[in-house]
């Protein structure tokens, strides 16, 4: 695993030793940033069931200004903070321990807002759908975001949202699956 493109191309980035922590694979990254064109570019990133940090990090070798990272398991944690420092990135990113739902309902990151959230939660789990409930009953938290994107098993149908959020597109790489999510016109 490897930073694909910005600054810190090439970079070889540690994985987590844990068979429950999936890495988004380097080609559905690199799809993702292709997708995502130059929306991250001095903009915050927020990186939800964090793993290796490894997407988080692409967004901050492409120029996102900050990204912040959250991730419950220590091991993971742990690789976050050696990868960001193998890349020189530590000043620009925030690690949070947490579980990601609790965080959300504790209205921890309600007072901020990201160019893009991207959430990789382990896939035979709810916790996505948790989520993405959580991001539309708090209004504060996804406000200002202007994407979120989820990425989910090619078999499993992505969430529906029940609120403010729109699914706008659906893009497959292999068994990997990225949906994209914005926030629904308000009159």
């Amino acid at each position: 695993m490897r930073v694909i493109a910005g600054r810190a191309r090439g970079f070889p980035l540690r994985s987590v030793r844990d068979r429950s922590v999936r890495p988004t694979p380097d080609r559905v990254r690199e799809a993702l940033f292709s997708i995502l064109g130059d929306r991250v570019k001095d903009r915050p990133f927020l990186d939800l069931y964090a793993g290796s940090g490894a997407v988080g990090i692409e967004a901050l070798s492409r120029g996102a200004s900050e990204v912040t990272f959250v991730e419950k398991s220590r091991a993971a944690i742990a690789v976050i903070h050696s990868n960001l420092s193998r890349c020189g990135f530590e000043g620009r990113a925030r690690v949070i321990g947490a579980d990601v739902v609790d965080l959300l309902r504790r209205g921890d990151l309600a007072e901020e807002s990201f160019a893009v959230a991207y959430i990789d939660p382990p896939y035979e789990s709810i916790e996505g759908a948790l989520v993405l409930r959580e991001l539309e009953r708090t209004p504060p938290a996804v406000a200002e975001t202007e994407l979120i994107v989820f990425e989910h098993r090619r078999k499993a149908a992505p969430p529906e949202p029940a609120g403010f959020l729109v699914r706008t597109r659906t893009a497959f790489y292999g068994d990997t699956a990225l949906s994209f999510y914005q926030r629904a016109a308000r009159f």
